[in-house]
């Protein structure tokens, strides 16, 4: 940039030149002549401010971020329909408040305080690092398509299990039949009462169970052979070789299945 001067029936006149960069591009201005030198510095300054406005990027919400973050992982197949409605009920259970807030707005401190509160600190260890990779996903997107600088929950620390936590994860947690029939008698829908006694009496996982079909059935015995995936949306091989198995099935089972 410079100021450059010339003189016109006596007077002098100057204005400012300069190359700057716009949307990536190198581009010249050359001002008008002004009378004194201070007012073509003054309109530099002014101009280079109204380049800088122009080219900052204009930040989306929160919301609006989420939205087409979900979108896109959806339309990649790296979630499901299921995982998505999860993410998107946490958001709106936890974050409802972020909605409409332009997402650079949103600090370190404000991601520590949203964690801090009564709502969240009560939430199981596992529960609250889920909310903290999709936030982390989500701030990460905007970093890399919508020019966000910094990622604020990256300063957040994953949260630690406590010594009881660890002990539970240890040791599978099986309600007892009575423990369960009490859960049954709280169920208003019988199609899925029958899914879970299924599930509770057989032990299989539920993507094991969800793969089943009357093929798989031989008397009094289902085969386990496949699972199914619900990111990908189809049949996979069961999750190690020893899930290939057979499973006899008690009574009250195969009644759920004659109903069927």
């Amino acid at each position: 940039m410079s100021i450059s001067s010339r003189t016109v029936k006596g007077r002098k006149q100057y204005r400012f030149d300069l190359r700057y960069k716009s949307s990536g591009q190198t581009k010249r201005k050359s001002s008008k002549w002004y009378p004194t030198k201070k007012e073509a510095l003054q309109a530099e300054k002014d101009f280079l401010a109204q380049i800088k406005q122009e080219d900052a990027p204009v930040m989306l919400t929160f919301g609006q971020i989420w939205e087409e973050y979900i979108a896109d992982r959806v339309s990649r197949n790296l979630n499901s329909k299921t995982t998505a409605d999860e993410k998107n009920y946490s958001i709106q259970q936890y974050f409802s408040d972020w909605i409409a807030v332009p997402i650079d707005q949103i600090s370190v401190q404000t991601v520590r305080s949203r964690f801090a509160k009564s709502d969240i600190t009560g939430l199981s260890t596992n529960t609250k690092n889920k909310l903290r990779s999709f936030l982390l996903s989500a701030f990460g997107y905007a970093i890399r398509y919508h020019g966000l600088k910094e990622n604020p929950v990256s300063a957040l620390e994953p949260y630690s299990y406590s010594f009881d936590e660890k002990e539970r994860r240890k040791t599978a947690q099986i309600w007892s039949p009575e423990q369960f029939a009490s859960f049954l008698f709280q169920m208003e829908d019988d199609d899925y009462s029958r899914i879970f006694e299924f599930i509770y009496w057989t032990g299989l996982r539920r993507s094991e169970a969800m793969s089943l079909t009357f093929s798989d059935l031989d008397g009094d015995v289902i085969t386990i052979r496949r699972q199914w995936d619900q990111k990908r949306e189809e049949w996979t091989a069961t999750k190690t070789a020893g899930s290939y198995r057979k499973i006899r099935l008690p009574r009250r089972l195969l009644q759920i299945i004659e109903e069927q």
